[in-house]
């Protein structure tokens, strides 16, 4: 089985588990009685019926692919791409405190997009990746007050 349809499948029984959590939640204690529930149930309702649809869809895929295709092996780019990923997401873990999350998060991403753009969108790449870092910092830092590591310059 791929992976899109185990996550799918995964989607469509965490709906269904959600669905059952929220028809065990208590009714309120005054006004209507059943609105805690409407959103949550709302909720579990797109989740079983997207995971169910997704879950179609890639079984589908999967299975025609199966019938095209010999081997379901994976090939030598794409298992080295999930190696450096790996790898980098190891050294992004041993740099986070270090030099603090905007540094950080920009050398990872900046790696991010070479492993799998390559260089000739590396511009972009390093763009979004200053661009996604700082304005997350300020964000959590700002609006949120959540504090992430700065850098030893004292700032970001």
């Amino acid at each position: 089985m791929s992976l899109s349809v185990i996550s799918s499948f995964l989607l469509t029984v965490l709906g269904i588990v959600y669905a059952l959590a929220t028809f065990t939640m208590s009714n309120a204690p005054f006004g209507r009685a059943y609105e805690p529930k409407i959103f949550p149930a709302i909720l579990a309702f797109f989740l079983i019926v997207c995971g169910a649809i997704l879950f179609v869809k890639e079984l589908k895929e999967h299975l025609e692919k199966k019938q095209n295709e010999d081997t379901g092996s994976i090939s030598k780019q794409y298992l080295i791409q999930i190696l450096l990923t790996i790898a980098n997401g190891v050294i992004y873990t041993l740099i986070f405190n270090k030099i603090g999350y905007v540094f950080s998060t920009i050398i990872f991403l900046i790696l991010q997009f070479l492993i799998f753009g390559g260089v000739k969108n590396l511009k972009y790449g390093v763009i979004v990746a200053v661009v996604f870092a700082v304005a997350v910092y300020y964000i959590f830092n700002g609006l949120l007050g959540i504090s992430l590591p700065k850098s030893a310059l004292g700032y970001l």
